[in-house]
């Protein structure tokens, strides 16, 4: 009798069906909302899932178009047969238990739309070795990696704000871990039992709050502990009890400033690298008496900025200058409101200097102050660099000149 109504959801299965609220496609079950016109995936009790499956971002019963945005609670749980899964762009939420005890599941892609992970999301996952959790994702649920006995590697986002009880526990096969600096709480046996956790890294300067056992009294004798503040750590309830802990070595890449398009935009090599810059003007003024009505403009932006990114001591800063050059080459210091302008950034950093901002082709030249031409380049992709053992050059863009302090 099983048989024949495994036989006859198979059938449905290739066609779709609909009755009672409810479809079926490609063997998947969902919930319908015809008033929203959005599907939830749902447990199949008369299907267990298997091998590698693609959850559809949409699919049509009569006639009516239904996005799936979410995946109800032990929808895939006890498939142990389930080898992968790619989950489609429109789902938001993955439900308690979604893939309790899915014991082969190795690999899972979860897109940036997903918000939250239910609890127990993935207990039990045996053979999952590795998963990227998004962006998206503000906090990770009680239990959601508990027992994954091959997760080698995870990444935490910066979005993340709390790792909730038993999150990684059993995880045995965790070597090292990164605790991004947004978290501020950790658990019950959040990391307990994860035998092979040799190194743990946490971001945040403020030690974050730890639960009972967060981990086990091993990892806190035999593992390394690398902080930004050490001081702040050894006093820290629960983090004190770490034989090992260290801090920081080595700096962020210093950023580099370029201009292009209207905007500033600052490049470090450092992956997962945060901005923090700093922009000053001569212009600004606080209630200064003028007697005519009319207000010169120096046209001319002072730029400072350094990186930070998790795992690493901030970087040294970077300074460039952002001038204000009228279309036909000259250098606007009277008024930045004149028709036609556009903005240039000069950088001298190591006796290279770097201008950003030009036209493609567009010829800079670069002399001494004694007037000696020291060299002259066309731009690429908006940018020239020169090198230089002068103190101070002069750039000459059409009738512009800008005076650059090198050294």
């Amino acid at each position: 009798m099983k048989r024949l109504l495994l036989m006859f959801v198979a059938m449905l299965s290739a066609i779709g069906s609909f009755a009672d609220g409810l479809a079926l496609v490609d063997g998947l079950e969902f919930i319908l909302d015809p008033i929203r016109k959005e599907a939830t995936l749902v447990d199949n009790p008369y299907y267990s899932y298997k091998g590698d499956i693609t959850v559809p971002e949409k699919f049509t019963v009569e006639g009516v178009e239904y996005r799936v945005t979410r995946f109800e609670k032990n929808c895939f749980a006890g498939c142990t047969d389930l080898t992968s899964i790619i989950i489609p762009s429109s789902v938001t939420s993955l439900g308690n238990d979604c893939f309790l005890d899915c014991s082969s599941l190795k690999s899972i892609t979860i897109p940036s739309s997903v918000t939250s992970l239910g609890n127990e999301c993935f207990k039990g996952c045996y053979c999952l070795n590795s998963i990227a959790i998004p962006s998206s994702i503000t906090s990770l649920s009680d239990n959601c990696f508990n027992n994954c006995v091959s997760l080698k590697s995870v990444t935490i986002p910066l979005s993340v704000r709390s790792i909730g009880d038993g999150c990684f526990y059993n995880c045995e096969s965790i070597t090292n871990v990164a605790i991004p600096s947004s978290v501020t709480s950790l658990g019950d046996y959040c990391f307990s039992g994860c035998k092979g956790l040799i190194s743990i890294t946490c971001n945040n300067p403020i030690p974050p709050s730890l639960g009972d056992n967060t981990f086990s009294d091993n990892t806190y004798l035999v593992s390394s502990l690398y902080v930004p503040d050490v001081d702040a750590y050894k006093n820290a309830e629960g983090w004190k009890k770490f034989k090992y802990i260290k801090e920081f070595t080595e700096p962020c890449a210093k950023p580099t400033i370029g201009y292009a398009d209207g905007q500033l935009m600052f490049i470090d090599a450092t992956e997962g690298a945060k901005y923090h810059y700093t922009l000053t003007c001569s212009d600004v003024q606080n209630d200064k008496l003028n007697e005519n009505g009319s207000v010169g403009l120096a046209a001319c932006y002072d730029i400072s900025v350094y990186a930070t990114a998790d795992g690493y001591k901030p970087s040294s800063k970077t300074t460039a200058k952002l001038y204000w050059v009228k279309a036909d080459g000259s250098l606007a210091t009277d008024n930045i409101n004149a028709a036609k302008m556009r903005g240039v950034v000069v950088a001298a950093e190591g006796g290279i200097v770097t201008i950003s901002g030009l036209s493609d082709g567009e010829k800079v030249e670069f002399y001494a102050t004694d007037g000696k031409l020291i060299g002259a380049q066309k731009a690429n992709s908006g940018t020239v660099s020169i090198a230089t053992f002068e103190h101070v050059v002069i750039c000459k863009m059409g009738s512009a000149s800008i005076k650059i302090l090198v050294r």
